[in-house]
């Protein structure tokens, strides 16, 4: 009687080099919802490997998806680039260091010099609302954007081929 029920409740999903493992429905639509399940899982049973079984079966194979290559992509473009792009007025400015109002939290004063950017580095950093990272966050958190949409618009604003890895 138990196993009867059990094999009703379990949904047996294809892997990879497996002949199969056995999901609750539960999880499978967790999985395809693209949420996590909170209850611990069982042994021998990875969130992971039950995504990958679906993203299987839906988009084939995978690996061979397109994404973009952010460390190339932040070798060529300087912060410098970002920073006249968003129309930020530095108030002070020694060496590579600028100071000025913080262009992510829309700092009032244009005497401001909360926000610092160090351009060696291509690094910011924000005093007040502590927001720090490389000219890609930074582009990202001023446009509101996931990193992936304000990637691909920075390279379409400026003109700049989107460089694409093959496996990521």
């Amino acid at each position: 009687m138990e196993k009867q029920r059990r094999k009703s409740r379990w949904l047996s999903v294809p892997r990879q080099k497996s002949e199969g493992k056995e999901y609750s429905a539960r999880e499978v639509q967790a999985a395809s919802a693209g949420q996590l399940i909170s209850e611990p899982a069982r042994e021998g049973t990875g969130s992971s490997s039950l995504i990958r079984c679906l993203a299987l079966q839906k988009w084939g194979d995978v690996s061979t998806m397109p994404g973009i290559d952010y460390r190339q992509l932040r070798a060529s473009i300087s912060i410098a680039e970002i920073l006249q792009l968003i129309g930020f007025v530095p108030a002070q400015a020694r060496g590579p260091q600028l100071r000025g109002p913080c262009p992510e939290h829309g700092s009032r004063s244009l005497r401001s010099r909360v926000f610092s950017v160090n351009l060696q580095t291509n690094a910011y950093q924000c005093f007040k609302c502590r927001s720090a990272g490389n000219q890609l966050d930074l582009y990202a958190a001023v446009t509101k954007k996931s990193l992936y949409q304000a990637a691909r618009d920075l390279c379409e604003k400026i003109n700049y081929p989107t460089p694409w890895m093959e496996r990521w």
